[in-house]
């Protein structure tokens, strides 16, 4: 049986019964029960607050983001500054897809600038710049595909025009698909251009900004439905002249050609990006190297068309391993992708830099001895080359092993030897020939 109490203001004499009145009056003080009252009851019955275990957001700011930037493709063109295979283009955005890197949308870039969410570390932006037709027709297919998001910044004088061009439509069906639509100025005005209108004085460069940036933000909005929130700097030109006009047109974020990599205090008014060349295949191997150690390929093409997964390429060290070995013998079987250009072999070790492989011929192998001892933990080693016949590198193949210098060290002191005896193991693990 539940028995509720209710308290008005009444005395406390009306709420003891006659033998409790009794009782008090014939107890000492000492032994007295304490009063009951309405104060008393609701303290001993306070409300427990449940303890929130929401974790507390922690914004990560260490994270490193690299914007990538295209321009033109095509599968036939040759590649070029602005013109990217299609073919190689796919390749690229599969290494992104076969890597551990974050492809992260515009919207979730700039709200993580702003503080409000975490994005992966390292994460990837890709931008496309111009409005050529081939964005919708070459590039959209393999975004579409892979469901990547990515930025595509338009001037309008390029505009659904005829022939090379973007139309309103087209547009529109990208930006249902994870395309985010940018401002690239009303003319495409290069650097020359911009300084002939500076030197006109004050008012007419004022003028002339407005028209650019603020404008080409208002054509856009008329025309797509949509005003956009970031800006593409036409051939990477920017001064500091440009902000004021730029908080004026609503932009949250511009966008350079500065070919490093954006952190939290990069400012945002000038956001680093690197454009990608058809023709100079390193550079998307610069864009997608993170702390020094680049994406490389996961899987090969061989000769006949399948893939070759990196496990069959008969790798040494493995790839992910760990190894006593420090100066151990580097390999990689290339027999199942073809004939290879000896003359474009090229192998980069961390820790060493560039060095000199030999490859067999009748067995496909590439390979190189170590000939001193490696002085870091992790290595990575980076090999590209030419099919034969062909123009082009293909992005290079990357892989890495662990070194246990502890135990390598270890192992060397129990196998013993003369002088070993001697030998102080604190000072050699903490001395730099180590």
């Amino acid at each position: 049986m539940v028995v509720l109490f209710t308290f008005s203001s009444c005395d406390r004499e009306s709420i003891l019964s006659p033998l409790d009145s009794a009782a008090e009056g014939s107890a000492s003080d000492e032994d007295a029960t304490p009063a009951l009252t309405a104060e008393s009851f609701v303290d001993d019955h306070d409300e427990v607050v449940p303890v929130d275990d929401e974790p507390t957001f922690v914004h990560d700011k260490s994270v490193q983001v690299s914007i990538i930037g295209y321009h033109r493709f095509s599968q036939t063109a040759k590649p070029s500054d602005m013109i990217a295979r299609t073919d190689r283009f796919r390749e690229e955005m599969q290494m992104l897809a076969d890597s551990e890197v974050g492809v992260i949308s515009m919207e979730d870039f700039l709200a993580w600038k702003r503080g409000e969410i975490n994005i992966p570390d390292p994460s990837v932006v890709i931008t496309i710049d111009d409005g050529f037709d081939s964005i919708h027709d070459e590039a959209y297919p393999v975004l579409k595909e892979f469901g990547f998001p990515f930025t595509f910044f338009i001037y309008t004088n390029f505009l659904g025009g005829s022939g090379r061009t973007l139309s309103i439509d087209e547009i529109k069906e990208m930006m249902k698909n994870g395309g985010t639509l940018g401002s690239h100025s009303v003319s495409h005005p290069y650097v020359s251009k911009v300084r002939v209108e500076r030197n006109k004085g004050a008012e007419a460069y004022a003028k002339f900004l407005r028209k650019e940036m603020v404008e080409s933000a208002k054509i856009l909005e008329e025309k797509i439905g949509v005003r956009p929130t970031v800006y593409a700097y036409p051939g990477g030109y920017y001064a500091d002249d440009m902000f004021e006009v730029a908080e004026a047109a609503g932009y949250e974020a511009l966008f350079t050609v500065n070919p490093a990599k954006t952190v939290f205090a990069t400012s945002n008014f000038e956001i680093n990006r690197y454009v990608i060349h058809g023709d100079k295949p390193y550079t998307f191997d610069n864009a997608t190297s993170f702390r020094g150690v680049p994406l490389g390929r996961k899987t090969l093409v061989a000769a006949e068309g399948e893939a070759i997964e990196k496990e069959a390429l008969e790798l040494k060290p493995k790839d992910g391993s760990e190894i006593l070995n420090r100066s151990p013998l580097i390999s990689v079987n290339l027999s199942k992708v073809g004939s290879i250009d000896q003359e474009s072999l090229s192998m980069r070790v961390s820790g060493i830099g560039k060095v000199d492989p030999s490859y067999d011929v009748e067995s496909g192998v590439v390979s190189w001895q170590v000939d001193r001892r490696l002085r870091v933990d992790e290595v990575a080693v980076f090999l590209s080359w030419k099919l034969e016949g062909a123009e082009d590198y293909g992005p290079a193949l990357t892989w890495k092993f662990k070194i246990d210098r502890v135990g390598s060290l270890l192992k060397q002191f129990a196998e013993g030897g003369e002088g070993e005896a001697s030998r102080n193991l604190e000072d050699e693990l903490e001395g730099t020939g180590f």
